[in-house]
């Protein structure tokens, strides 16, 4: 009797061992096919960000039969009924049996779906066109760098650009919208915006858009006269759609040039504190309250000043000689080639990739940010391009530390880890600003030391640096949260030494032109220190700054609240391996 309910039970866990095995297997394939869907159904609503997303969508079953720029709309109701679609799919797979790569991406996907149904009701807060980083600036750069590969991709170039008046009706609807809610952009943003278009469309017949088009279509071997041909319509494509739309944009926002009576903060604006909170959440990944977020900014900024006091009063000339620091930066392909190097002593070793350092257009050079890296498609990640705006860098230490924010061992570098990991599509789609910003702000405070200077002058430039960061961050928290005015701004950098009232407008203007943007950097940035520090604290001698490295890329980018839990695991396998 016993033997035979030995065998029974034996059978049972047999058996039951085989149903969780079948039901993992069930709902690993389940979970890979609804990131398979979801991938597919994004990327096919809109063509540009499925060109710069994948260079081949057949390999991925996607087919993008409406080639268009999407549009805007205020109404959410079909964008709650897709998420709630998702996350109710979501609920159907039993997440414990995922493996824990996939559990991951799971705990990542319900975060981000969450996230963005929260910020539905923020929908008329968000502002897409913002001066230096709005759309207005940067559809013109994807549509430069849009990569032709084959005819296909000239004609699916052309028909986008025929879609422009389309989409510019939809983002002047929406600022229609923002406009009749007393929520438009102050006059001076708009101001700013006017001068943009003006300058996009000064010189028609020379335009980059021109320009580049036409190199683009070398590498293609076409004949003399399909050459000619594509060439005449998008010089056509350009006088007929995407001018008129810019005109169109410009005359609109020179009628309601002072339709918006904020010049303040979002804090002015109906729901706008809850609106930032929901930035804070969403673009920075940090749930800390402003309280929190504040003190920790008071914490670290007397942190960098009793470091530079330190510095100073052991060398009293450092200050003075911070100015006459010179460095050789006219080749920055053989500065990035050194950084490349440079970084594998603290940083894990990545494939070899091309690079390439283009100058933006002088045409846009005060329009758009000092630099940044375009992320190369995933089936050709091996192809990358950092832009560089000489219209606003300075030459020196500051434009190596700038490539070393954008390539290695920053932007480029963290995307090519990325990567070689071969993770779902889906990640690429996921978007964590403060841990992307924050690793490139940490690549870039690290970078100081890289550079042929002292190690004294090294903390001097890269602490000054942080305390700029923060100052912004500072201003980020007051003017959208606690609703400083530009009087209140100038009243707290003059304890800093700060008193000119043009660069005090500036800063002003820029951070409350872009809300939680500098927290982003800055307060990522922190965030991962405030791990190397711990993981120095428990580990002690044997903390490796390599291996922390890998772990920080190993998760990849995630909200700091999920990072900080696996943080904590693998704080207590180090300990445990190093007993």
């Amino acid at each position: 009797m016993k033997r035979r309910l030995r065998i029974f039970l034996f059978s049972a866990f047999g058996l039951l061992l085989a149903v969780m095995v079948v039901l993992s297997l069930s709902s690993q394939s389940r979970f890979i096919s609804f990131c398979d869907r979801f991938f597919a159904e994004e990327l096919s609503s809109n063509a540009l960000t499925l060109h710069y997303t994948v260079a081949e969508p057949e390999n991925y079953d996607i087919q993008c039969e409406d080639i268009s720029l999407g549009s805007y709309s205020t109404d959410s109701s079909p964008l709650k009924r897709s998420l709630l679609g998702k996350r109710l799919s979501l609920m159907f797979i039993a997440k414990g049996m995922l493996s824990e790569e996939l559990q991951r991406t799971y705990t990542l996907i319900d975060h981000c779906l969450e996230t963005e149904m929260d910020g539905l009701e923020h929908l008329l807060l968000q502002e897409p066109l913002v001066p230096s980083i709005g759309i207005q600036s940067q559809l013109p750069v994807l549509l430069a760098e849009y990569a032709f590969e084959s005819e296909g991709d000239v004609q699916d170039y052309l028909t986008l650009l025929s879609t422009m008046p389309e989409y510019f009706d939809s983002l002047i609807a929406l600022e229609e919208e923002r406009c009749e809610n007393q929520l438009f952009m102050d006059p001076e943003s708009a101001g700013e915006l006017i001068t943009y278009c003006e300058e996009f469309l000064a010189d028609p017949a020379n335009h980059f858009l021109v320009k580049t088009f036409e190199e683009r279509l070398e590498p293609l071997g076409l004949s003399p006269e399909q050459n000619t041909l594509y060439i005449e319509e998008n010089a056509s494509a350009l006088e007929q759609f995407v001018f008129p739309s810019y005109e169109k944009l410009k005359d609109f926002l020179i009628t309601n040039k002072d339709a918006g009576t904020n010049v303040n903060g979002l804090s002015y604006f109906p729901g706008g504190t809850d609106y930032y909170a929901w930035l804070l959440h969403s673009e920075v990944g940090c749930d800390r309250s402003f309280e929190e977020i504040e003190a920790i900014l008071d914490q670290a900024l007397k942190a960098d000043a009793a470091v530079i006091m330190e510095l100073t009063n052991q060398n009293p000339k450092l200050l003075e000689a911070r100015h006459d620091v010179r460095m050789d930066t006219s080749n920055p392909s053989g500065l990035t080639s050194y950084l490349s190097k440079r970084a594998t002593h603290d940083f894990p070793e990545i494939p070899e990739v091309h690079f390439e350092i283009c100058d933006v257009p002088a045409s846009m050079e005060e329009h758009l940010s000092p630099a940044f890296y375009l992320v190369p498609a995933i089936d050709r990640c091996e192809e990358n391009v950092v832009y560089l705006n000489y219209g606003c860098l300075t030459e020196g230490v500051p434009l190596f530390t700038t490539l070393a924010h954008e390539s290695y061992p920053g932007h480029l570098y963290q995307t090519v880890y990325e990567n070689a990991k071969n993770p779902h599509p889906i990640h690429r789609l996921l978007y964590f600003g403060g841990y992307t910003e924050g690793w490139a702000t940490y690549a870039e405070q690290l970078s100081y030391y890289y550079a042929p200077i002292s190690e004294d002058m090294a903390t001097l430039l890269s602490t000054s640096r942080a305390m700029t960061l923060n100052l912004y961050s500072h201003l980020d928290l007051y003017i959208h949260t606690y609703g400083w005015t530009e009087e209140d701004c100038r009243d707290y950098l003059k304890k800093f030494g700060i008193t000119g009232s043009a660069s005090i407008h500036d800063m002003f203007m820029l951070v409350k032109q872009q809300p939680a943007n500098y927290l982003k950097y800055y307060l990522g940035y922190l965030e991962i220190c405030t791990l190397r520090d711990q993981a120095k604290e428990v580990l002690g001698e044997n903390f490796d700054l390599k291996e922390f490295h890998r772990f920080v890329l190993d998760y990849g980018p995630a909200p700091f609240t999920l990072l900080e839990k696996y943080f904590e695991q693998w704080l207590q396998r180090c300990s445990l391996e190093t007993h």
